[in-house]
C-alpha cells in the first residue's frame, strides 16, 4: 500500500535506480526519499503515513487498521475535494513510469519468446522447486 500511495502522490515509484540490480538493492535496503520538488507540496502527515507503510521490517510496519486510523486519513475523510490541484510533474512522472513498465514488460515477453523450448523446461523445473508453496 505504501508503494501505491507513494506513486499516487509523486508519480514515481519509491525505490528507484538506474538498473534492475540497483532497484532491487534499494528495495532490500528500504531506501527511498522525499527530496524531490513534488514532495514539498505534500503534508508531513501524508509523508509520515507513507513512511510507516514502507517500513522494511514487517513486524514494525503499520497495520491496515492503524493506517485507516492514521491522522492523515482522518483529515481526508472530512474534506470535500472540489478544487484539488495536482502538479503537472505528477502526471508526467506517472506517464513516464507507465511507459517504462510497459517497455520492460514488452522486452521480457520478447526475450521469453526467443528462448528455445528445450531450455524452458529446466527453468520451469527450477522455478517449481523454488516456489514450494505454489503461490507464484
Amino acid at each position: 500500500m505504501g508503494v501505491v500511495m507513494f506513486i499516487m502522490m509523486s508519480g514515481k515509484p519509491p525505490f528507484g535506480g538506474r538498473t534492475n540490480k540497483e532497484i532491487i538493492e534499494n528495495v532490500l535496503k528500504g531506501s527511498y526519499s522525499f527530496n524531490t520538488p513534488v514532495w514539498a507540496e505534500i503534508s508531513a502527515e501524508a509523508k509520515d503515513l507513507i513512511s510507516q507503510l514502507l517500513e522494511r521490517q514487517a513486524d514494525m510496519r503499520i497495520t491496515a487498521e492503524e493506517a485507516y486510523n492514521h491522522p492523515w486519513v482522518n483529515l481526508q475523510k472530512n474534506k470535500e475535494f472540489k478544487n484539488v490541484t495536482v502538479g503537472k510533474e505528477v502526471f508526467s512522472n506517472m506517464e513516464n513510469y507507465i511507459a517504462s513498465v510497459q517497455l520492460k514488460r514488452t522486452t521480457l515477453a520478447l526475450i521469453a519468446s526467443r528462448i528455445p523450448e528445450d531450455q524452458i523446461q529446466p527453468l520451469r523445473n527450477a522455478y517449481t522447486m523454488i516456489d514450494t508453496n505454489g503461490d507464484g
